[in-house]
C-alpha cells in the first residue's frame, strides 16, 4: 500500500487521513498516466565512405574503420546512452516504453551486424522490449550491402531497412555524389524485399535539370518496386555544400514538384501521411511519427538532438558535433553541448512545424498539452490565424487543426505568418 491507514481518532485526524489518502491517489494516478510514455531512440553513426554533394549532415568521409576501432566507437555510444539515462531520464527511465530505435548517419550500414546487436542488446537491459513488436530501423547505402549482410542485420534485430537510392539514372547519381550505380541499387532492392517485410526507399526530386515530366516518369518506375514505404524529398541545398552554387540557376517552384508528388502517390494507393513520406496500410514509420507528433526522443551520438520532458518541463539537448570532442566527453557529460529549457512559445512553434506536416494534423489535446491552454487560446484568437482559416489554408475542427492540401505545400510560411 502507498499509505498506511490512519485511525479515526478525531475530526482533525479524519481530515488528515482524507488528505493523505487523496494525495496518495493523486500520485498513483500520475504514475499510471505516465507509466509508459513512448520514447524514440536514435543512434548516430557519423562515418561514410564518401560525402554526398548535397549533404550537410554531421558526417565525415572515412575508409571503413578497423573492427577494433569500430568497437571503441560503439562503446562510446553505450557510455553516452548510459549517461543520458542516468542524468537526463533519471528516475523516470524505467517508466518509458521504447517506441522505436533508429540507426542513422552517416552510413550505419558500414557497421558490423555484431555491433548493431551489441547496441540493441544493451538498450534491452534497461527496456526489455519485444524485438518483433518494436520498430528498429537501419539506414543503408546500396554499396555497403550484400545479400548475406542483410540477413545478418535482420538476425541482429533490425526489422526495418531504409535504403538511400536517391535517383534512377547513373548520371544523376554521379552528380549527387552517390557512389553506387543504378544496377547496384536495383540488385539491393531485390535482396531487401526477400529479407524484410518492412522497408523504405529514399528518393530525391527537384534535382538539377530535372523537369516535372521527368520526375513523373521516375515516380512511375519507383512505384513498380512496390515498396511498403517511400520517402520522397526535395533536394535541399545547404550553404557550403558542392551543389550550392549550381543550384542558384535552378528555379522550378518546389510547390509544383510537391503537389505533383502528393497527387501522383495517392493515385497509386499510397497514403501521403506526411509531406515527404508515403506508405501502404500499417507501414507508417513509427520513429518519424514520434518527431511529427512531438513526442519525446533521445539522440545518442555526435551532433544529435533530443527533446525530453512533458509539458512545461520539456528540454532541448544538443550533442557536440566535433567527433573527437564528443568521444572524449561522453563519460563526463554524455557528449552534451547545450541544454535549453523550452518556453511555451518555442514548444508551440516546434509542434506546429512538425505536426502540420502530417495529413491528420494536430489534436487540440496534444497542442494544449505541449504548449499550454492559454497560449493555444491566444493563437486561435489572432487575426492571422482566422485569416488562414478563411483562406482554407488551415482547417479547424472540434478535435484539432490541420493544413489543407494547399496549406501542406507551405508549412514554414504558415508558421511564419502566424507571427507567434
Amino acid at each position: 500500500m502507498l499509505c498506511a491507514k490512519i485511525p479515526n481518532l478525531s475530526p482533525f485526524s479524519s481530515l488528515l487521513s482524507l488528505l493523505l489518502y487523496c494525495s496518495c491517489i493523486s500520485v498513483l494516478l500520475s504514475l499510471l498516466m505516465n507509466v509508459t510514455p513512448p520514447l524514440a531512440l536514435y543512434f548516430h553513426w557519423p562515418f561514410c565512405l564518401s560525402k554526398c554533394a548535397y549533404c550537410a549532415f554531421n558526417s565525415v568521409a572515412s575508409p571503413p574503420l578497423p573492427f577494433v576501432e569500430e568497437k571503441q566507437w560503439v562503446q562510446a555510444l553505450i557510455v553516452s546512452f548510459d549517461w543520458h539515462v542516468q542524468h537526463i531520464l533519471q528516475n523516470r527511465a524505467p517508466f518509458y516504453a521504447i517506441q522505436s530505435i533508429f540507426f542513422g548517419g552517416g552510413t550505419p550500414s558500414l557497421l558490423h551486424p555484431e555491433s548493431i546487436y551489441t547496441l540493441i542488446k544493451h538498450v534491452r537491459t534497461l527496456w526489455p522490449f519485444d524485438l518483433k513488436a518494436t520498430e528498429i530501423t537501419l539506414e543503408a547505402n546500396p554499396d555497403t550491402l550484400t545479400a548475406d549482410r542483410l540477413i545478418s542485420f535482420f538476425e541482429a534485430g533490425i526489422n526495418r531497412l531504409s535504403l538511400g537510392v536517391q535517383a534512377l539514372n547513373n548520371a544523376d547519381l554521379a552528380h549527387l555524389g552517390r557512389t553506387h550505380s543504378l544496377e547496384r541499387a536495383l540488385q539491393v532492392i531485390s535482396w531487401i524485399s526477400k529479407v524484410f517485410a518492412n522497408y523504405n526507399l529514399d528518393f530525391i526530386y527537384k534535382r538539377p535539370g530535372q523537369s516535372l515530366k521527368m520526375w513523373e516518369t521516375e515516380l512511375e518506375q519507383i512505384c513498380t518496386f512496390n515498396s511498403p514505404h517511400l520517402s520522397l524529398y526535395e533536394l535541399t541545398i545547404e550553404p557550403g555544400t558542392p551543389l550550392a552554387d549550381p543550384m542558384k540557376k535552378f528555379s522550378v517552384k518546389t510547390e509544383r514538384f510537391l503537389e505533383t508528388t502528393l497527387r501522383f502517390m495517392q493515385k497509386k494507393g499510397y497514403s501521403a501521411y506526411e509531406i515527404s513520406n508515403f506508405c501502404r496500410p500499417h507501414h507508417a514509420c513509427a520513429h518519424n511519427l514520434a518527431y511529427w507528433h512531438y513526442q519525446e526522443y533521445l539522440g545518442i551520438g555526435p551532433g544529435t538532438h533530443s527533446r525530453i520532458g512533458q509539458r512545461s518541463e520539456r528540454t532541448a539537448f544538443t550533442a557536440l558535433s566535433d567527433l573527437h570532442k564528443w568521444r572524449i566527453s561522453v563519460a563526463d557529460t554524455g557528449g552534451i553541448a547545450t541544454t535549453t529549457p523550452l518556453s511555451s512559445k518555442e514548444r508551440l512553434i516546434e509542434h506546429l512545424l512538425m505536426g502540420l506536416r502530417l495529413e491528420e494534423g494536430i489534436s487540440w489535446h496534444q497542442l494544449e498539452d505541449n504548449a499550454g491552454t492559454s497560449y493555444v487560446d491566444t493563437l486561435c484568437a489572432s487575426s492571422h490565424f482566422k485569416m488562414l482559416q478563411e483562406k482554407n489554408i488551415l482547417i479547424v475542427t472540434q478535435n484539432g487543426i490541420k493544413a489543407s492540401h494547399q496549406g501542406r505545400l507551405q508549412i514554414d510560411a504558415i508558421v511564419d505568418y502566424l507571427n507567434i
